[in-house]
């Protein structure tokens, strides 16, 4: 309304000013110069005109006119500038919360209510509060100009104020009022948003426990409100609720699982995510988010099977979806692919992260090929995906592995696919890993092929430019990322995975084995034939660092990267580079020193891209994590440049080889898990303990949670803590059951420590030599596996020894107590019971931080034989009207005078008697 209200403005002084130019120009100009200067002289001289008047004044109704088109564009302005502000958002006024609790009732603290509801706000990146009181904007645009002065000596001065006037100051405002019931949750607070931009408000109550639990649901209800109608709605995860309502569950779960994954508190973080996968099942943002963090607890399996589910939610058929793959005419044309990553937004990122799962196949395909006949914990969910993937993995990759059968000149019959799909089972079914990583490799430069040509059409769209190729959490997608991953990454891994099997495959040429040429033939893969000539190429033959150096550059290649360098581009050459140091003839020939060197040249220029945060985000990922650099990380080039990026106080890091990272800091994790959880009930069983006795009815209901806590601990230990579920069921049990004021101070959820800070912190540093640094890592995983085992066996109710079989007893007697009408336990008896499970608490801890050879300790053994037998206490511990075992009957003592003459002789008494009677 704006602009058009500036254009009628602006012609009509250009046609008021044209019969009372102020300049002329001269013909000499060029046309664009001589038309844009007369349009100029006219708006110029229509202002003069207007403001000052002329020598023939015009009638007054033009300048009314003209008057009236300021005021309206003045007015119009206004009302952009605040829809704009909202739509940004601008500052938000939150207001000081009212406290409208009646005496009687807890009163809330107002003031840090208020701050924590402000802080709540900031922390959510989404808009800022004031951090001063504010005015409120005037209601009416009258309002705004009533008091301007137009005196022309105070033009200026008055044209300024007007124009600070139509700025707004405030976006929204947030007030607040607290209240308190009688049910639970008893604390709430009724919330007002309250809208600068359309004059609305919205209003809800919510509810908590506490006054903190209170102001928090409030705050995300605030910003579940305001993100459908502001800036961030149009971005991911919310694009699909852009002016809906958005659920605040759904809201508050991807906000506080994002803050414990960047925490790197994985287990909680993928409850939450899960959570709002619940809520929103088709938004693949989230599914991405789940899938990377199954990728950091070591889960790559599961992520495999989270990204395959987010490419079937995408709204295709899985039809649909292997057709588009391979270029068929099902898959439809390039604008029906171009709908599709418009209408989903999300389906790159899972596309990206699928097959880079596929593509390192040494961790994938050894999690797919690791069997157990345990049917408990990882060995069974491992299984349920095997079974599950199988069917769609050869319905989709068929084509890759066309050459498991003879054929004589078509690959594509019907004869051949049938071959060819009941080979691919088997191979799925009961291949070796090395078969599994190759179909896992041809997959992965599939998903790639069609992966950069979807690339080139979404770039076509803005609205996927400026949410699919942006910056996630999954990385950045660019040209140059693409094509590195397609042209290089790709081909590269699937010539290391060809060599592999054939070295575990040496002599068998035999039918029903990948023999011949590396690739399928061309007519079954539908790729470009220049394509597929650069792969094969790259497969069969080494790469010299000249030819890999020249395919990098080509791969950057990109005139946006004249304007726009991103730190990515270089990480991802830098990680090529590292790559091809696993090839095996280059080993003899001095290739892996060149490729260091290239390696580290593209991490010193990541370094030195400005404003990306390469240093700080990137850190444990490529000092340790990342399975492209292994090769790198033990040569003096990568050493001397992590200690100028990342100094230390120590001496170089001599990281071992061949072991993975991830593994030591989730074995870590599980030590770390087990001794908060212990530390958190060895504090709460210390402090339950009265000076007087305790009901019978409190006693049960302690020793009920802590059985079904030991229970949660022997799941744990089958599984040898690798199910995350075991971990999260642990973790909830613990904060439910131990004492909150124990919890405050003990941190039972620990994070994910990385490699470095597990070694690095420690006093008695290992990493002075190579041995040193191979036997700390291996230490670690043989003192907690082992640790694990002996509670498996211990805890199990079946032992005699275990806590869960001990509990029982003592439950059972305090039943048969209760049923005699007793009804508490003395002091004496809680304390003995409760220093014994606090004592066993704490042998736990001990016994998975021992670090030594892993032989077995005594300490957890010894304490199980300590805690109290229920038949021990019996006289001891209970008293008449307390716990039911065998009452303690006190024995009647005689009088002072009865015991004085059992004493006393029988003559003696005689006399006594007489004396008495005489007198």
């Amino acid at each position: 309304m704006a602009g058009g209200v500036a254009v009628g403005l602006v012609s009509l002084l250009a046609l008021v000013g044209g019969g009372h130019q102020i300049w002329h120009t001269a013909d000499d100009f060029s046309p664009p110069a001589l038309w844009i200067t007369e349009v100029t002289s006219r708006i110029v001289s229509g202002i003069r005109w207007v403001l000052m008047g002329g020598v023939d004044p015009d009638p007054w109704g033009l300048r009314i006119v003209c008057a009236v088109l300021v005021v309206a564009f003045l007015h119009a302005l206004r009302r952009a500038m605040i829809m704009y502000n909202a739509y940004k958002p601008g500052a938000v006024d939150v207001r000081k919360l009212v406290d409208a609790t009646v005496d009687g009732q807890p009163h809330p603290p107002v003031e840090d209510l208020t701050a924590q509801l402000r802080k709540s706000l900031s922390e959510s990146n989404l808009y800022p509060p004031t951090v001063v009181p504010a005015e409120a904007p005037a209601e009416s645009f009258l309002d705004l100009v009533g008091d301007i002065d137009l005196e022309p000596k105070k033009l200026g001065t008055s044209m300024l104020r007007l124009f600070s006037r139509l700025r707004p100051k405030l976006a929204y405002q947030i007030s607040g009022v607290l209240r308190v019931r009688e049910p639970e949750p008893r604390f709430g607070m009724t919330v007002t948003v309250t809208s600068y931009a359309t004059r609305g408000s919205h209003v809800e109550t919510v509810w908590g426990r506490t006054w903190e639990q209170t102001v928090h649901r409030a705050g995300y209800w605030v910003m579940a409100t305001l993100v459908p109608v502001i800036r961030a709605g149009r971005e991911l995860p919310w694009r699909g609720w852009q002016g809906r309502s958005l659920p605040v569950d759904l809201f508050e779960a991807y906000q506080e699982a994002t803050e414990l994954a960047r925490g790197r508190r994985f287990d909680e973080a993928l409850s939450l995510y899960y959570k709002a996968v619940q809520l929103d099942p088709t938004n693949l943002f989230l599914r991405v988010q789940i899938g990377l963090t199954q990728e950091k607890l070591g889960l790559y399996l599961d992520a495999l099977e989270t990204y395959h589910g987010a490419l079937v939610a995408a709204g295709q058929t899985t039809e649909r979806a292997t057709a588009r793959l391979w270029a068929l005419p099902e898959g439809g044309p390039p604008i029906a692919c171009l709908r599709y990553l418009r209408r989903h937004p999300g389906a790159l990122q899972a596309r990206q992260r699928y097959a880079i799962v596929l593509g390192t196949s040494e961790l994938t395909a050894h999690q797919w090929c690791k069997r157990s006949d345990d049917g408990f914990g990882r060995p069974e969910i491992r299984r349920q995906i095997r079974e599950s993937l199988t069917p769609d993995l050869v319905d989709r990759y068929w084509r890759t592995a066309v050459d498991l059968v003879h054929w004589d000149e078509d690959p594509l019959t019907d004869a051949v696919e049938r071959d060819v799909r009941e080979r691919l089972s088997e191979v799925f079914k009961t291949g070796d890993e090395s078969e599994v990583a190759l179909v896992f490799q041809r997959a992965c430069l599939a998903e790639a092929y069609r992966l950069s040509e979807d690339y080139l059409i979404a770039r076509c769209s803005p609205r996927i430019r400026r949410g699919e190729i942006a910056t996630t959490q999954a990385g950045i997608i660019t040209q140059a990322s693409v094509r590195m991953f397609r042209d290089i990454w790709a081909p590269l891994r699937l010539a290391l995975a060809w060599d592999a099997y054939h070295d575990h495959h040496l002599s068998e040429t035999g039918p029903g084995s990948f023999a011949g040429p590396p690739l399928p033939p061309a007519e079954a893969l539908g790729w470009s034939d220049d394509f597929y000539r650069e792969v094969r190429k790259m497969v069969r033959s080494q790469v010299s660092p000249e030819e890999l150096r020249w395919r990098v550059r080509q791969a950057k290649h990109d005139w946006r990267r004249l304007i726009r360098k991103d730190w990515q581009e270089n990480y991802n050459a830098a990680c090529l580079y590292a790559l091809a140091m696993k090839q095996r003839i280059g080993r003899y020939l001095g290739w892996p020193e060149e490729f260091s060197a290239l390696a580290v040249r593209e991490l010193k220029k990541a370094v030195r891209r400005e404003k990306t945060g390469f240093v700080k985000i990137t850190r444990s990922w490529m000092l340790t994590d990342d399975p492209d650099l292994a090769p790198l990380r033990a040569h003096g080039a990568f050493i001397r440049f992590e200690r100028e990026v990342y100094p230390y106080a120590t001496h170089d890091h001599l990281r071992p080889q061949d072991i993975p990272p991830t593994r030591i800091e989730i074995t870590d994790y599980y030590r770390r898990l087990l001794t908060g959880i212990a530390t958190a009930m060895r504090g709460s069983w210390d402090r339950r303990p009265g000076r007087g006795p305790v009901g019978i009815a409190t006693v049960t209901t302690w020793l009920q949670n802590e059985r079904e806590l030991w229970g949660c601990v022997h799941h744990l230990a089958c599984s040898q803590a690798r199910n995350w579920l075991d971990r999260r069921s642990l973790i909830e049990k613990t904060r439910r059951v131990a004492d909150p004021a124990v919890l405050g101070d003990v941190d039972i959820s620990s994070h994910v420590s990385t490699f470095d800070e597990i070694f690095f912190s420690r006093p008695d540093d290992p990493w002075l030599t190579s041995q040193g640094a191979q036997d700390a890592v291996e230490r670690i995983p043989g003192t907690v596996d082992g640790a694990l085992e002996r509670l498996e066996s211990m805890v199990d109710g079946a032992d005699p020894r275990s806590p869960v079989k001990h509990i029982d007893e003592w439950l059972e007697v305090l039943r048969k107590a209760d049923e005699t009408g007793t009804t508490t336990v003395r002091a004496a008896a809680l304390r003995s019971l409760c220093a014994r499970h606090a004592a066993l608490w704490q042998a736990l801890c001990d016994e998975v931080n021992e670090i030594g050879d892993g032989s077995p300790q005594p300490a957890f053994a010894d304490a199980l034989e300590r805690l109290p037998a229920p038949s021990v206490p019996t006289r001891l511990l209970i008293s008449p009207r307390t716990v039911g075992f065998r009452p303690y009957r006190p024995v009647r003592r005689p009088s002072t005078d009865r015991r004085r003459r059992e004493k006393t002789p029988p003559a003696r008494r005689d006399r006594a008697a007489r004396s008495r009677a005489n007198a």
